[in-house]
C-alpha cells in the first residue's frame, strides 16, 4: 500500500491529523491497535482554538451542538469559603466559540471518526498494530502493520510517518526519541455521574482546596456530572476498585451531599481538569 502520510494511532489526535489531512486531498493510512474508540470518558475540557481546528476537520458545527461551554470556577478553601474565582469572556468569542468547552470523549472521537470515513483517500486499519518501521530513503519511510491477534502482515510505504501512537509510542521507542519526565505523578479517581431528575447542583465548576482530600466538581454536557478526588499519598490506586471504597474515599460522599449526587457512574484514574487543548493544536499549527 502507497500513500503520503502514515499516522500510527488513532485516538483523538490521529484522528484530527487524519480529517485535517484527508481534507487537504493528501492519501492517507491509519494504523490502529484496537477495534473501536474507547468507551470511557476521560478528557472533559478543550478551548476554542480546538473548536476552530474542529471547525476545518468538519465537525464544528456537531461538535458545538454537543458541548457545554464552560461555565466557569470557584475555588474553595479549608473553611468553605470561595478564595478565587475565574468567569469565562462573554460573547461575541474571539475565535467564534466559547473560550472553554466541556466534552464527553467517547461521543467526541466517534464524530471524528465518522468525518474522516467520509474521505475515501483515508484507509483505516482497525485491530492492525505496527511491528517495525524502516526509513528507505528519498524522503520516504516504510512501515509495516500486522493484523492484531494475527500473524498475517502487510506493508505500508509512506513519505512520512505520524506517530499519535500514546505514552507507549512504538514509534518513538523503536526510533530512540527521548523526552523529558517531569515527574509529577499524581493518581486521582474520576467518577461520572448521570443527573436522572433535576437536581440543585452548582451551575459553576468547584476546586475543593482541601488538604484532607483535594478534589473536583465539574458540569459536564447535559446532565453529566464529574468528580474528581486526589488518591492520597498514604493510599494506593488499587484500594479504589469499587463503589464503595470511592464513596468511602470521599467522606461518603457527606461533604458532597448537598449536592445531591445520586448517581454513581464509570471509574476511572486520571489528573484534575481532564483537559484535551494541546495535542489538537499541535496538529493543527502544524
Amino acid at each position: 500500500m502507497d500513500c503520503d502520510i502514515a499516522i500510527i494511532g488513532y485516538g483523538p489526535v490521529g484522528a484530527t491529523a487524519a480529517a485535517l489531512l484527508g481534507g487537504q486531498g493528501l492519501k492517507v493510512a491509519v494504523v490502529e491497535r484496537m477495534a473501536g474508540v474507547y468507551d470511557k470518558p476521560r478528557a472533559i475540557t478543550a478551548d476554542h482554538e480546538v473548536m476552530r481546528c474542529m471547525q476545518f476537520a468538519g465537525i464544528g458545527r456537531e461538535l458545538g451542538a454537543h458541548v457545554r461551554p464552560h461555565p466557569g470556577t470557584r475555588y474553595l478553601g479549608v473553611d468553605g469559603n470561595t478564595i478565587k474565582q475565574t468567569d469565562v469572556i462573554p460573547p461575541p468569542y474571539p475565535l467564534g466559540w466559547p473560550t472553554g468547552i466541556h466534552f464527553i470523549q467517547p461521543e467526541f472521537e466517534a464524530m471524528l471518526r465518522n468525518a474522516v470515513a467520509r474521505h475515501g483517500n483515508i484507509e483505516v486499519l482497525l485491530s492492525h498494530e505496527l511491528v517495525d518501521l524502516a526509513d528507505i530513503g528519498r524522503s520516504a519511510s516504510r512501515s509495516r502493520s500486522g493484523t492484531w491477534r494475527s500473524a498475517q502482515t502487510r506493508s505500508i510505504h509512506a513519505r512520512y510517518l505520524l506517530a499519535c501512537d500514546g505514552a507507549n509510542s512504538f514509534v518513538r521507542r523503536k526510533l530512540g526519541i527521548g523526552f523529558e519526565d517531569l515527574a509529577f505523578d499524581e493518581w486521582w479517581i474520576v467518577v461520572d455521574a448521570w443527573q436522572r431528575r433535576p437536581t440543585a447542583l452548582p451551575e459553576m465548576n468547584t476546586q475543593y482546596c482541601w488538604p484532607s482530600r483535594p478534589a473536583s466538581a465539574i458540569a459536564g454536557p447535559r446532565n453529566l456530572r464529574r468528580w474528581e478526588l486526589k488518591i492520597l499519598p498514604h493510599e494506593k490506586p488499587e484500594e479504589f476498585q469499587d463503589d464503595a471504597r470511592v464513596r468511602d474515599g470521599a467522606g461518603g460522599l457527606r461533604r458532597y451531599r448537598r449536592h445531591r449526587a445520586l448517581a454513581i457512574g464509570g471509574l476511572s484514574v486520571s489528573c484534575p481538569g481532564g483537559g484535551a487543548m494541546e495535542p489538537q493544536s499541535d496538529i493543527s499549527s502544524r
